[in-house]
């Protein structure tokens, strides 16, 4: 993992993901609101980090969409302190 960029809670994080027959790749950026409703191409994006990974020999046997999946999947567990939203740690002030 590369870290880019720090997380902004003020934009929205968004999660790129693709796999070919070996490899898999992610990025993950953040984006103001307001920059969604425009075509990707005009959205500016920070980037906050990349990742990237090879299949195992039995991986590379899966079927296309199992290989995508496995992509959105990893990437999700490795970079869910930037997509779960924040945590506010209420539990710890109340015990």
């Amino acid at each position: 993992m590369v870290p880019l960029a720090h997380p902004d809670a003020s934009k929205e994080v968004c999660l790129y993901c693709d796999a070919s027959q070996e490899f898999w790749g992610a990025i993950c950026t953040g984006v103001d609101q307001s920059d969604l409703s425009n075509p990707l191409s005009q959205q500016n994006h920070s980037t906050l980090a990349f990742l990237s990974g090879k299949f195992t020999p039995a991986q590379s046997r899966w079927p296309t969409i199992e290989k995508e999946a496995f992509a959105i999947v990893e990437s999700a567990k490795r970079l869910e302190y930037l997509c779960d939203g924040g945590h506010t740690h209420n539990s710890l002030e109340e015990a």
